[in-house]
């Protein structure tokens, strides 16, 4: 699909930071209209947040060239029709460097409002994420994350469209909100296994990944239960809601045969590498300290610590690999260097 097919018939559409090189469409409108779906531009770290306050400034003050929508049929809006019956303007948000071929489209009605999203999948590999989204928020106890509304084929690739979650996003700090440890001991969980039993690890056995044994070692001398995993877990994938619960977004990484601690390991150095820039080194410090310390779940020994991190770090680094990010990345090379041990 073109940006132009997610876009109403005769719309109006504005483009942030601009037409060379797009982050974010949007319909035009007056400028209230503009501020706040100017917000839906991504950005998390510190000077990234104050990239967005520019643009969103830039949206109301200085909105630059809007280009027409030419097509008579709206592509986008029959997928929805159903389900948002007052949909009538978009955000869609877009990553050029994302070669995995992922969109997401923000709808809102004509307050306004969002009403809900739509994912949608070009690539094979994109694809596969959302059908796999969608079979984990099925499996989700309630009140746990967006309601799946529907799943299927939309022009050459797939969408997935998901109510809306009101609330506000978690700080991205290092230390994670004390309801965290709540969210995810809520999440279904087995009996405990013996570490060679236990499916996610034969999996990631199965890849015949170099140096695993060094991992695995310290965990064998005691059993795991399989745990419903996120696979994507980080402030930004979190929503705190008004009775102060969380809820989590983007579920396409998921699992519902993952490992413990994956989870939280995973939060601790995203924040460690993404948002604060530690070095390797200083982000499996940080990590490992915070799984000693207890502080979320149950605290773990140091060598185990030092192999759930090692383990996150590598599911992270394969994860990325195969929507097509460059391993040559800083963040890419940062894990797999927690991955070979090399902090």
């Amino acid at each position: 699909m073109e940006w132009s097919d997610f876009f109403p018939p005769r719309s109006r559409v504005l483009a942030l930071p601009g037409w060379d090189s797009p982050r974010l469409y949007f319909s035009a409108g007056p400028a209230l209209h503009r501020w706040r779906c100017s917000g839906f531009f991504p950005g998390w770290r510190a000077a990234a947040r104050a990239a967005r306050m520019v643009l969103k400034l830039k949206a109301v003050l200085l909105p630059g060239p809007a280009r027409s929508v030419d097509s008579p049929d709206w592509t986008l809006g029959a997928f929805v029709k159903d389900i948002f019956p007052d949909a009538c303007s978009v955000v869609l948000q877009v990553n050029p460097r994302n070669a995995a071929g992922k969109f997401v489209a923000q709808l809102r009605d004509p307050r306004c409002r969002v009403l809900g999203y739509v994912k949608y999948g070009q690539s094979v590999m994109a694809q596969e994420r959302l059908r796999n989204e969608y079979t984990l928020l099925n499996a989700l106890p309630p009140d746990t994350g967006p309601a799946p509304l529907t799943f299927g084929e939309l022009d050459k690739g797939a969408a997935l469209c998901l109510s809306a979650v009101r609330g506000k996003h978690v700080p991205p700090a290092l230390d994670p909100p004390a309801a965290v440890g709540g969210f995810l001991g809520n999440l279904p969980s087995s009996d405990p296994l013996p570490l060679h039993a236990h499916p996610w690890i034969a999996a990631v056995r199965s890849e015949g990944s170099r140096g695993i044994e060094r991992w695995l070692e310290p965990l064998a001398s005691r059993d795991w239960p399989t745990v419903l995993q996120h696979g994507d877990f980080a402030p930004w994938n979190l929503i705190r809601v008004a009775d102060n619960s969380l809820r989590a977004l983007d579920w396409e990484y998921g699992c519902t045969e993952g490992f413990p601690y994956l989870d939280i390991a995973y939060y601790l150095l995203q924040v460690g590498l993404l948002v604060k820039g530690y070095s390797s080194g200083v982000a499996v410090e940080e990590a490992v300290h915070h799984l000693c310390a207890g502080n979320v779940l149950e605290a773990l020994p140091e060598d185990m610590a030092r192999s759930i991190t090692a383990l996150a770090a590598y599911e992270q680094y394969t994860k990325s690999a195969e929507d097509g990010h460059n391993p040559n990345t800083p963040v890419q090379r940062s894990r797999l260097a927690i991955w070979k041990g090399e902090t």
